[in-house]
């Protein structure tokens, strides 16, 4: 477990640097925010929802802490050149992380805080003596340090969680298929007799896990609307807890599973059916009592049934297509707002 939780090692300081040892360190700070930048540029938003290891932290609560760490590194850093052997005040890292805004903040965000925090950091650093660096701040984790150990500490956390990240990304590198750009094709009748032979075949895989309602949803479910060329299908199931075996049955059929920590969905288990490295059909496979069957069911018949707000509906998926193409996750949420006020209709 160590080589994956600490990737680079644990923290070992030089006592007694160099000035040319130093000057190392503090030059490596410039190079932390472009890495990860770098690194998390291509990500979907979803794929900053992995755990770097089991029951670790996500990328997106790393990112967020080492904010968060900086800020009081350099807080710390800045007590111990002004006051004398300074107690350097720790906080519960693990709590910080369950906390909203690891959540609900984007991670852009933090990396700009982070470049910012580092360019006052570098003005701070290179303007000091070689004295100031011999100052003692105090710590629980570390007993008494010197700042030179707690400036190599601050490039040492740094590298730690980046290390983490790149093997998160790594170990789930995605495929193709996984990071498809928004594709809005007009209206096509092959896609009703799809969702039909789709529905059958699943009801025959899935009928021994007590599956027996089965539908097709979603834009492709409605005539003459414009939509992904994704046959989603939903079914009902009694439990998950047979969702190993659900897992086999639908990979024979070249169903491929996301998990939930990736999907961000824990009320369904996602399924992708690939053809030519392109999404053909999802799956949603949801609880009997989920609430999101209703509506879903509510939602499609009310465009079949009233052709003026699946005209509606078709304008705003063009829309959103042009300005979300390459964020899945950023359409989908976009059209909430009128699928509610569709929903919120007697």
């Amino acid at each position: 477990m160590d080589h994956i939780r600490y990737p680079i090692g644990q923290f070992k300081p030089v006592i007694n640097p160099t000035n040319e040892e130093r000057v190392f360190f503090i030059n490596q700070i410039p190079e932390i925010a472009k890495t990860l930048r770098m690194i998390l540029n291509d990500l979907e938003p979803a794929q900053i929802n992995i755990p770097y290891r089991k029951d670790g932290w996500t990328i997106k609560q790393i990112v967020h802490h080492l904010a968060d760490n900086d800020m009081n590194a350099y807080l710390r850093f800045k007590r111990a050149l002004t006051e004398e052997g300074p107690m350097g005040n720790s906080y519960r890292e693990d709590l910080w992380a369950q906390l909203s805004d690891y959540e609900n903040i984007p991670i852009e965000d933090s990396i700009l805080l982070i470049e910012i925090l580092h360019r006052r950091f570098l003005i701070l650093l290179n303007h000091l003596k070689t004295e100031d660096f011999r100052r003692i701040l105090k710590t629980q984790v570390l007993g008494d340090i010197t700042l030179d150990i707690a400036l190599q500490r601050f490039v040492w956390h740094n590298h730690h969680h980046i290390a983490q990240i790149e093997a998160a990304v790594k170990a789930n590198s995605w495929p193709v298929w996984a990071t498809e750009p928004v594709e809005i094709k007009s209206p096509d009748p092959a896609w009703l007799v799809k969702g039909t032979q789709e529905v059958n075949r699943l009801r025959e895989i899935l009928y021994p896990f007590g599956v027996r309602e089965i539908e097709h949803m979603g834009s492709t479910s409605i005539p003459n609307l414009p939509a992904k060329p994704i046959i989603d299908m939903m079914a009902k199931i009694k439990s998950f807890n047979d969702v190993e075996k659900v897992i086999e049955s639908l990979n024979a059929d070249h169903w491929n599973y996301v998990p939930p920590e990736l999907d961000g969905h824990e009320w369904r288990r996602f399924f992708v059916k690939v053809k030519n490295d392109r999404r053909d059909c999802h799956l949603h496979l949801m609880l009997e009592d989920e609430e999101h069957w209703e509506k879903q069911i509510k939602f499609r018949n009310k465009l079949r049934e009233q052709p003026n707000l699946a005209e509606q509906y078709a304008e705003l998926k063009r829309k959103l297509a042009e300005e979300n193409r390459e964020d899945r996750e950023a359409y989908t949420e976009a059209k909430t707002d009128f699928i509610k006020s569709i929903l919120g209709r007697v």
